[in-house]
């Protein structure tokens, strides 16, 4: 049911410590999700992607606006 993705994506954020994108378009559910995890303070990691490509557009732009980038397996241990 679709009124109920903000409070799963609220749920979704309050049960990490932080939260990594792989992927996501400017317009998703995963940037909703990425949005209460940074009301709830979360850190929020993210994958780059091509400039041209739309679906990691949303992880370069949260790039630009300060998530902490993941490049390779051994950056999983910053987490």
């Amino acid at each position: 049911m679709r009124h109920h993705f903000p409070y799963r994506n609220r749920m979704i954020a309050a049960a990490t410590k932080g939260l990594v994108v792989t992927q996501a378009k400017c317009k998703s559910g995963t940037m909703m999700t990425v949005k209460e995890a940074l009301e709830l303070g979360r850190e929020v990691y993210c994958v780059p992607y091509p400039f041209n490509s739309q679906e990691g557009a949303g992880c370069n732009l949260l790039l630009q606006q300060g998530a902490t980038m993941l490049t390779n397996l051994a950056d999983l241990d910053i987490i």
